[in-house]
């Protein structure tokens, strides 16, 4: 494992150059100023030829205007989406729901402790974990839209607006 990290908020990206290809999979918490196009293009052949990349709590706040990436991640929220990052997308009657409603993405309440339901047990990344699960405390981010191509759903957990989640609400 090694950690790649980017220069402080407003420095030169000059030796800003991961080797994607050196590893299995990518593992991204960032939020920050966008990438130069060499490292942008590098991370995008390494997904393209089957690496894997975990977008892991902020990194869904990031590069709002790089399409690929928001293809990669599917869904995120906050910096600016909107409508026209996609629709929203949640888990509703045991089915995926794209909702086009007008709105800002990306809220979560405060931390707490929540229930996991496991909706595809026989993925890889799911196989052998209790079909139900309480994760410890943390947020448990909701109103997320993007693309949402190729998406396929892991594992839901329910929002609840008495735990602070926004309901999704049109604007007329």
């Amino acid at each position: 494992m090694d950690v790649a990290t980017t220069p402080p908020g407003g420095q030169p990206f000059t030796d800003f150059k991961p080797k994607f290809a050196d590893y299995n999979v990518v593992v991204m918490n960032y939020t920050g100023d966008d990438w130069p196009e060499e490292p942008k293009k590098a991370l995008e052949k390494y997904v393209s030829n089957g690496g894997g990349l975990v977008s892991f709590h902020a990194a869904d706040n990031a590069f709002v205007n790089w399409k690929e990436y928001n293809e990669m991640i599917a869904v995120g929220g906050w910096s600016g989406r909107n409508e026209k990052s996609g629709p929203y997308v949640y888990w509703q009657d045991g089915k995926i729901v794209r909702d086009m409603t007008p709105g800002p993405g990306g809220a979560h309440g405060p931390q707490h402790p929540f229930q996991i339901i496991v909706r595809e047990a026989d993925h890889p990344i799911t196989k052998g974990l209790p079909e139900k699960f309480t994760h410890s405390a943390d947020e448990l981010y909701s109103r997320l839209r993007g693309p949402a191509k190729n998406l396929t759903v892991l594992a839901t957990a329910f929002a609840d607006k008495a735990k602070g989640a926004r309901a999704i609400t049109s604007r007329s």
